[in-house]
């Protein structure tokens, strides 16, 4: 197979092999590899399709009992609302008129019936069109539990749902009601349960796949579900799951969100509907893979971290000596590369906790004293300090 494959490059790449010559040893090249390909399939290869085979469809039918697919909302009535409250007087007529259209569609149903038709005879009954809403499903949700939680890797407010369940649609194509438990805007998460039997979930990982591994892809679409090899470059977004049954996180578009990691947020957002989480004291920001600083700092290299941007004066990051520019890449062993994999990892921290950072090319541990937060910085406002 190598000499195969290394006389392919050679033959392709001379620059005086005749275009027939070339041709026909690309040829005679594919033909041997295939009759290879089969020997070894006839030989040795069957046994491991046939397992892969095997364990592909199991792990099919586990993902069918975990996964569900969700419709919720895309806008938030109750942010424009607001801004009327408060703008009201300072808005211009344009942008009112906007706002006003905008809580008035949210307040209205999201799905209308057909208009009620007299018919007069069976020509008029035959003609009679009936309207069909479609619903479109937007989201992935994971079972987190046996009493039919399930954690969506998305913020929805309670106000954006205006006590209204989402659509859900399970594997068998039942539509269920999702009703509203709790949200996180700090991880970005929500939890909706569902009141049907023959859930069941499966472990969450707690980091991204390896490269080059084995993994199953579940898309927004379940008819596109497939195997693929795990690369740091995919722009795949959906569920992945490896093949010994975990979820081990979310992709969309080059970002991952490893669901394990939020597994203290989910049991609070269960039990109380809320987060209550410490309080460091900073102002943050990801550190992308096409910062610039990746290419001044060797040290840093492709290790996902967040960049200080500000300490609050007096707060735990400046009694334990944070410094604006320092980045941060674990807080108690866990990585954070980004403000909801930051909030994922603080959320159940009190006390003395240790946190890696790297200052000026240098990694270096120190030590903060975290305090619950007491001054309500749990909110939806994304540039409070954290």
């Amino acid at each position: 197979m190598v000499l195969i494959a290394s006389s392919i490059f050679r033959a392709r790449d001379s620059k005086h092999l005749p275009p027939r010559m070339l041709a026909f040893a690309i040829s005679t090249a594919v033909s041997l590899t295939a009759s290879h390909l089969a020997l070894a399939q006839e030989s040795n290869d069957r046994p491991v399709l046939e397992e892969l085979d095997r364990e592909t469809r199991q792990l099919i039918q586990e993902s069918d009992a975990a996964v569900v697919r969700m419709q919720l909302p895309t806008a938030q009535p109750a942010a424009a609302a607001e801004l009327l409250k408060q703008w009201q007087d300072r808005l211009s007529p344009e942008f009112r008129k906007r706002l006003e259209d905008e809580v008035k569609a949210e307040s209205s149903p999201a799905t209308r019936p057909a208009p009620a038709q007299v018919a007069s005879g069976p020509e008029e009954i035959h003609r009679r069109v009936i309207t069909i809403p479609v619903i479109s499903f937007n989201a992935i949700g994971i079972v987190v539990d046996e009493q039919g939680h399930v954690m969506v890797p998305a913020y929805v407010s309670k106000e954006m749902l205006n006590s209204r369940p989402v659509n859900v649609v399970l594997s068998n194509g039942a539509l269920v009601p999702g009703e509203f438990v709790g949200s996180d805007p700090k991880t970005n998460v929500s939890v909706f349960q569902l009141r049907v039997r023959g859930l069941h979930p499966m472990p969450l990982g707690v980091s991204r796949p390896a490269e080059g591994q084995l993994v199953l892809m579940l898309p927004l679409d379940p008819t596109q579900s497939h195997l693929t090899v795990w690369s740091k470059w995919s722009v795949e977004t959906g569920l992945v799951a490896s093949m010994d049954g975990t979820i081990v996180g979310y992709a969309s578009g080059g970002r991952f969100f490893a669901p394990g990691v939020c597994e203290p947020v989910i049991r609070e957002l269960i039990e109380m509907g809320r987060v209550d989480r410490a309080y460091l004291g900073v102002w943050i920001q990801t550190v992308g893979p096409d910062d610039l600083q990746r290419m001044r700092d060797p040290a840093l290299g492709e290790t996902p971290a967040i960049r200080v941007e500000r300490v609050v004066p007096n707060s735990a990051a400046d009694h334990a000596g944070l410094r604006e520019g320092d980045l941060i890449v674990s807080l108690a062993g866990q990585p954070v590369g980004d403000q909801f994999s930051f909030g994922a990892a603080i959320a159940e921290r009190r006390g003395s906790t240790e946190m890696e950072i790297l200052r000026s090319g240098q990694r270096m541990t120190i030590t903060a004293n975290l305090q619950a937060d007491t001054s309500q910085n749990s909110g939806a406002d994304s540039s409070a300090p954290k």
